[in-house]
């Protein structure tokens, strides 16, 4: 996403984006003339080893279809402004053995930023953290709508101080074109003000 910064300027209203893998390896073959007790320790050594490696193999927790809801978004994109400006440059990974996503965005202008989004399985929701080279930080959670958006909110202060909520929806308009529409209200969601919309255009790595 642009950073706040960018957004400023875009818009009329001033303000403002594992496993530990453990490997066991098996004892060697107890010799042939090893007593039935050294045997069977070795045995239960072996059987321990191997239930370790077992125990400490990464399982797939995240193949579910909740946690790749946001699939979508991945790739390299050229994002433009309403009106055709080029906005900057985004790319997004998925990370973490697709458990999360990791956004890199490098603007027009000076403005770089990074965020991760992640699936939160216990609560049900997605949530994402954004930083930028501006000192910004907008944290947002939501999830899909009935449309298919992947609408996200949280709450940041403005330039006065004042709470104001931030809305971010992105929308899969094709399989190479992907719509981000920001949004910002000061009295908690009763009217809102546009704070960017960008389209985003696949690119080639």
């Amino acid at each position: 996403m642009p950073s706040p910064a960018l957004v400023a300027r875009l818009s009329p209203t001033p303000t403002l984006a594992l496993a530990l893998t453990l490997a066991g390896c098996a004892t060697a073959s107890p010799a042939a003339d090893q007593a039935p007790s050294a045997q069977a320790s070795a045995q239960s050594e072996s059987g321990a080893a191997s239930s370790t490696a077992a125990a400490g193999a990464p399982a797939e927790v995240c193949a579910d279809e909740a946690h790749h809801q946001f699939d979508f978004w991945i790739g390299a994109w050229e994002v433009k402004g309403p009106r055709g400006a080029l906005a900057g440059h985004n790319r997004i990974e998925s990370i973490l053995g697709g458990c999360a996503l990791h956004e890199s965005w490098e603007g027009a202008g000076p403005s770089r930023g990074q965020s991760f989004s992640i699936f939160d399985a216990s609560r049900g929701v997605w949530h994402q953290s954004w930083v930028d080279n501006g000192g910004h930080l907008l944290r947002i959670e939501g999830g899909l709508d009935a449309e298919g958006r992947m609408v996200l909110q949280g709450e940041m202060r403005g330039p006065k101080g004042e709470e104001q909520l931030h809305e971010i929806a992105w929308t899969p308009v094709a399989s190479d074109h992907v719509r981000q529409h920001w949004r910002v209200s000061s009295d908690g969601g009763d009217t809102w003000k546009d704070l960017f919309i960008g389209e985003y255009h696949r690119v080639s790595d």
